[in-house]
């Protein structure tokens, strides 16, 4: 096809559409290079790499955890001279007293005309308890109570005898851990308490001996908001951080509505602390109730009315 004269009609339109494909063979084209050119830069740059190595190490951390009464020098919780009370009378009677000695506050905050030397022993219902979380990780620790299964009978108590197992009073034991009666195991509250603020708050709906029996500590189901089985025998504490410490006070109460059999009593058991799955047994701790004597005009009444 020859070049066509302007004048004439049509050339001009056929000047464009050839002038219009030739620019777009020059586009297509430069794509084309642009898009080899970055092939050969990425693969050239595949040669051009560099490695660094760190070193990893994975180490698990340590749940650890030791508790001790928190009394200097003790390496038992004692509870002496327990008597029934009602509860409000009971906790009146908590007195802190820092690492010496807890005993309770008998005058009951100055509303009772009693003091120590009324009492032999002083009672100690109160009794607190550090707990030191010495490994690497933050734990909750979980309390519970264990009665002592290899408990032998103390002076005053009375051993059960051979027909008691024949008439199913009594279990089987073994012949060197004799069981005794009138044990304070069904009748006695175990409580926690937190320190709120400058307060020792008992921990609502928790009492750690999972063998009281609220029919024996109230045969006579006199009215009482105290006798009631609470819902929980465990406790788990807030978070302990790694070496971090915590005091909590356990405490052992006999409802006001617990009778005469139970005077010099006793109660053996291990409280227990335990941060997930690890178990760390106290040492044994004795609770001992009082007794009345030696006239039966001063035994409790049988209102079971205490102070």
């Amino acid at each position: 096809m020859g070049w066509c004269e302007w004048p004439k009609r049509g050339c001009k339109k056929k000047w464009r559409k050839n002038n219009e494909s030739k620019k777009s063979r020059v586009v297509l084209s430069s794509v084309s290079v642009l898009l080899v050119l970055s092939l050969l830069a990425g693969m050239t740059m595949a040669w051009f790499t560099d490695t660094e190595k760190v070193n990893a190490n994975f180490t698990a951390g340590v749940l650890d955890i030791s508790v001790k009464p928190g009394e200097t020098d003790v390496t038992d919780l004692t509870f002496e001279n327990l008597r029934p009370m009602l509860y409000d009378n009971f906790y009146k009677e908590l007195e802190p007293n820092g690492n010496e000695k807890w005993v309770n506050d008998v005058t009951q905050d100055k509303t009772t005309d009693l003091e120590d030397t009324d009492y032999a022993p002083v009672p100690a219902y109160f009794k607190p308890v550090t707990i030191t979380n010495e490994g690497t990780l933050p734990t909750k620790v979980k309390l519970s109570l264990e009665i002592a299964q290899d408990y032998a009978c103390k002076e005053g108590e009375k051993q059960f005898v051979a027909e008691d197992l024949a008439n199913g009073t009594m279990t089987a034991s073994q012949p060197d851990s004799p069981i005794c009666e009138n044990k304070l195991e069904k009748v006695l509250k175990v409580f926690v308490y937190k320190q709120v603020g400058e307060t020792w708050t008992k921990v609502e709906d928790v009492n750690l001996n999972t063998a009281y029996d609220e029919a024996k500590a109230n045969p006579d189901e006199a009215a009482s908001g105290n006798t009631a089985k609470e819902t929980n025998n465990t406790y788990m504490t807030t978070m302990l951080p790694a070496q971090g410490t915590a005091t909590y006070v356990i405490a052992g109460y006999l409802p006001e509505t617990v009778d005469n059999a139970y005077q010099a009593s006793t109660i053996t058991a291990s409280w227990c602390s335990m941060p997930i799955r690890w178990m760390t047994p106290m040492p044994a701790f004795p609770m001992r109730a009082g007794q009345v004597r030696p006239t039966p005009r001063r035994l409790w009444p049988s209102t079971r009315k205490r102070t």
